[in-house]
């Protein structure tokens, strides 16, 4: 039996940009160009007269959603320590890892 069809993730999150694209093909192949300029243009018209949804409508289309910030933090949001190791010692510690990951023990903290 085939797995359910999903109904949310990439996919399916571009079922309006598709029907949308659909219509304004359409629209361009029956000739009617000046319909999809004139709704670009209450668009810009909108924007401009204040409304924030079109605002951001044209900032998403224009330079893409802004990336989610990601906050990366040591253990209780404390300073994430770095240890510089040599060569030699880092070969050493992958080594004693691989060997312990054999043998199902979990590596030192």
């Amino acid at each position: 039996m085939a797995a359910p069809k999903k109904t949310v993730g990439p996919k399916s999150d571009k079922l309006w940009s598709d029907a949308i694209r659909i219509a304004a093909l359409e629209a361009a192949g029956k000739g009617k160009p000046k319909k999809l300029r004139a709704a670009a243009t209450k668009l810009v018209n909108m924007a401009v007269k204040g409304d924030l949804a079109a605002m951001k409508e044209m900032g998403d289309r224009l330079e893409g959603k802004p990336v989610q910030g990601v906050a990366v933090g040591g253990p209780d949001g404390g300073a994430i320590e770095i240890e510089y190791l040599s060569l030699r010692e880092s070969v050493r510690r992958l080594l004693s890892m691989v060997e312990l990951a054999s043998q199902d023990q979990p590596p030192p903290t």
